[in-house]
């Protein structure tokens, strides 16, 4: 499901940093309900039949210290090798 986020987002976005803000919203923290919106506005997962605990322990993946919030570099860390032309 990363890979697929990352590949879509490459494809959408110029930068990692630049999917980042959109999905927070130009705040420096990205909070569960902002992922979730933005999974969803973005098509990012269209396909997989996700429950509301899946995206849930999607995004606790992508957050290694358990902050409760995804920032930029956590963001980086997970998408940083995806570029559309893989």
């Amino acid at each position: 499901m990363i890979q697929q986020i990352g590949l879509i987002m490459s494809k959408k976005f110029a930068s990692v940093d630049e999917s980042f803000k959109s999905a927070s919203e130009q705040a420096a923290k990205l909070k569960f309900n902002q992922f979730s919106a933005f999974l969803e506005r973005e098509h990012a997962l269209q396909g997989f039949n996700l429950t509301a605990p899946l995206i849930q322990k999607l995004f606790s993946e992508l957050d290694p210290h358990k902050k409760g919030f995804l920032n930029i570099n956590d963001w980086r860390n997970a998408f940083k090798t995806f570029n559309s032309a893989d």
